[in-house]
């Protein structure tokens, strides 16, 4: 997206060149333009810009009404509908010291007066260094946050203690300033900006995090290397490879995994396809073949299993009876989240399920046959055959509803009781052996690929045959190791081609060191 400034007083260029960027954005397919609000002159007559940043003398609230309801809003109310004009569909105001916008109350304002057009491009380091905190103003933001940069501010206590954070001297003298801009994570740690991206991720922001190098005391290609350094562990979206194009229509391109608003929109509209996997490289064969969601255990799910995913919404279970506690699901579905994950499978309690919810922790429950509780419908057969138990599953589904989980798991439940309550649900409904009248097909690689021991369910499809190939190697292995064992008792092995070569004359030096040391003991 370009970046663009706003007017200025009597720099007439500058605000062309913004309505010319608009023009060129559109025209490209450029749908976010990233600029600043502008800052107009204190008074009519007056040839400079003013910032007002105290409240004393009185003078400067009729300085700000001026500059708001004579200058800005009217500026603004014209830039907006030439973007609309123009196919730009976001404006992203940075929040910048020396301008009308620079906090979150001003652009709040500003987007209240001129609609949803208008957002933040938010740059948590022009806030850290004015005394704000960015991951409280994200969580202020919401849906405003239209593009983020990743910048970071070194604050000079020492100097700070002294001048306080306003700072007016040269950019190049860090030792004397009170703030300077410094490269990723020397400000903060990581700890802070896995956090902020983390917090990103929970009001919905699904944009890029554009990495602008300011700091003068490292170059621009060690800034990008501490910068990639930093940010290799933060939640991320990761391209990957897929045989399948979707439409317009269904919110989601190859380049973008599917967030909890584009699984909701797909409900009624196609079946999904869900798979159960254990190992990064069934991830990885997952998106590669263009699988709409996987469901990965906590214990297995690392970054090298997000970043083997892809695009796949990753489903993250949290495992019923190891965490017990309130206490023990948030941490878990925390640190899910923070790893990459899209939303937690939770089984546990109504009270659990609806205070994870109103965290902002997306949650899929489990109706029907559940595993875990499946003592209390008989054991390991279908749920949902007579009328009471279909309404029991039902029921069940709703209070899922009202407690905020934003889908279910619906196993080896009748295929028309389950398209009756698919039907009346907002929940994403993951069919387990529950027919196609719900949101997604999911079965479990295992059984797919064949290589299933013990209980193979009746709604599983075997593709391949996996356990005969994992038979067939794990005779090799056993041969192989024998062989090994065999090798070492005759002495075959080692040859000399495994051993490390020392030259006689160095060997010989070294026996008769030996031989001296050993003699004096």
């Amino acid at each position: 997206m370009p970046m663009a400034t706003s007017f200025i007083p009597r720099r007439k260029k500058q605000s062309e060149a913004l309505y010319d960027t608009i023009r060129l954005a559109g025209a490209l397919g450029v749908k976010t333009v990233v600029l600043m609000s502008g800052l107009p002159e204190g008074a009519k007559g007056d040839r400079m810009p003013n910032w007002v940043v105290s409240s004393w003398p009185p003078e400067t609230q009729t300085m700000l009404k001026y500059q708001w309801e004579e200058r800005l809003l009217p500026y603004w109310t014209k830039l907006a509908a030439h973007a609309k004009k123009h196919g730009v569909k976001k404006l992203a105001v940075e929040l910048h010291g020396n301008q009308l916008v620079y906090n979150v109350p001003s652009l709040l304002h500003l987007r209240r007066e001129i609609g949803a057009v208008v957002g933040a491009n938010l740059d948590p380091s022009h806030l850290l260094w004015m005394g704000a905190d960015p991951i409280a103003a994200i969580d202020a933001l919401g849906a405003a946050t239209h593009h983020t940069h990743a910048k970071d501010t070194f604050i000079n206590k020492p100097v700070c203690a002294l001048t306080s954070r306003l700072e007016n001297g040269s950019l190049m003298d860090i030792p004397g300033r009170a703030w300077s801009y410094i490269t990723l994570g020397y400000g903060n740690g990581e700890g802070w900006w896995r956090d902020f991206c983390y917090r990103l991720r929970m009001v919905g922001y699904d944009g890029w995090l554009s990495i602008e190098h300011e700091d003068v005391m490292l170059s621009r290609l060690e800034g990008v290397k501490n910068r990639s350094s930093c940010s290799r562990r933060w939640p991320r979206r990761t391209p990957a490879i897929t045989n399948r194009n979707p439409s317009e229509e269904e919110a989601m391109s190859r380049n973008k995994r599917m967030t909890v608003a584009d699984l909701r929109a797909q409900k009624g509209k196609r079946q999904l396809t869900m798979l159960f996997v254990d190992t990064p490289e069934e991830a990885a064969a997952a998106s590669a073949a263009g699988i709409d969601m996987l469901s990965i255990i906590d214990p297995v799910w690392t970054p090298a299993m997000r970043e083997a995913a892809g695009n796949c919404f990753v489903q993250v279970g949290l495992l019923y009876g190891e965490l017990c506690t309130y206490e023990d699901y948030l941490r878990a579905a925390h640190a899910a989240v923070v790893k990459g994950g899209d939303c937690c499978y939770c089984a546990a309690s109504l009270d659990t399920i609806a205070r994870l919810s109103a965290e902002g922790i997306p949650i899929i429950s489990h109706v029907g046959l559940i595993p875990s509780k499946a003592t209390w419908t008989g054991g390991f057969k279908a749920v949902g055959k007579t009328a009471d138990s279909a309404m029991n599953v039902f029921r069940h589904v709703k209070q899922l509803e009202a407690a905020g989980a934003i889908g279910a798991e619906l196993e080896v439940v009748p295929d028309r009781v389950a398209a009756e309550i698919s039907r009346r649900t907002s929940l994403v409904m993951l069919s387990m052996g529950a027919g196609t009248g719900g949101d997604a097909q999911y079965l479990f690689a295992e059984d797919v690929l064949g290589y299933t021991r013990g209980h193979r369910p009746r709604h599983a499809k075997v593709y391949r045959n996996f356990r005969a190939e994992y038979d067939r190697l794990q005779k090799e292995r056993i041969a192989a190791f024998k062989e090994y064992r065999s090798d070492v008792e005759t002495g075959a092995y080692p040859e000399a081609k495994h051993l490390v070569p020392i030259e006689d004359r160095e060997f010989g030096a070294f026996m008769k060191q030996l031989k001296a040391e050993t003699k004096k003991k």
